[in-house]
């Protein structure tokens, strides 16, 4: 059950890169809606201390989600991120 939450039973936090995390949840979505990704350049070049499976998994089910509910199967799902100060 917990595998399904998004959590992976001994999966310890690690160095990974935003960028590596969005493409790993991009890699089994459907190609529509497409998803169109926007990150900013700090977050492009970011690094995160983070469980790297279970976070793709939860990103991916967000971005899943948000394509089930588009109504309108020709427009973007628009995945944004930003660093700020």
């Amino acid at each position: 059950m917990s595998v399904r939450g998004g959590e992976f039973a001994g999966e310890s936090p690690v160095r990974v890169e935003l960028a590596a995390v969005v493409r790993e949840a991009l890699s089994e979505l459907a190609d529509s809606p497409r998803i169109r990704v926007e990150l900013g350049e700090r977050a492009d070049a970011c690094t995160l201390d983070a469980p790297p499976r279970a976070l793709a998994v939860t990103l991916q089910n967000l971005l899943r989600n948000a394509q089930d509910a588009s109504e309108d199967k020709d427009r973007d799902v628009v995945l944004s991120a930003n660093l700020v100060d």
